[in-house]
């Protein structure tokens, strides 16, 4: 799994330009957050950052799935499987 912290914003991009087949756990305030698809318009660039939530990133849905222990919902734009 990749994670990305605060301020790790062009190591993220970087991130989503190899892996647009991925998924990303977008991490909101207290752990919450979104499901979405590597390519979705509302974390990639310009619009997706690491200046205020954290990210958790994967190859594969199954992998993300393991990540995705608190079961966060999926982005309603994207609709990741």
């Amino acid at each position: 799994m990749a994670q990305f912290n605060v301020g790790e914003t062009k190591e993220y991009w970087g991130w989503l330009m190899d892996n647009p087949g991925g998924y990303v756990i977008d991490l909101g305030a207290n752990g919450a957050g979104r499901l979405h698809k590597a390519t979705c318009g509302t974390i990639s660039e310009p619009n997706g950052n690491c200046n205020v939530n954290g990210k958790c990133c994967e190859e594969t849905y199954p992998a993300i799935q393991q990540a995705n222990h608190e079961g966060r919902q999926g982005c309603g734009i994207c609709n990741p499987p």
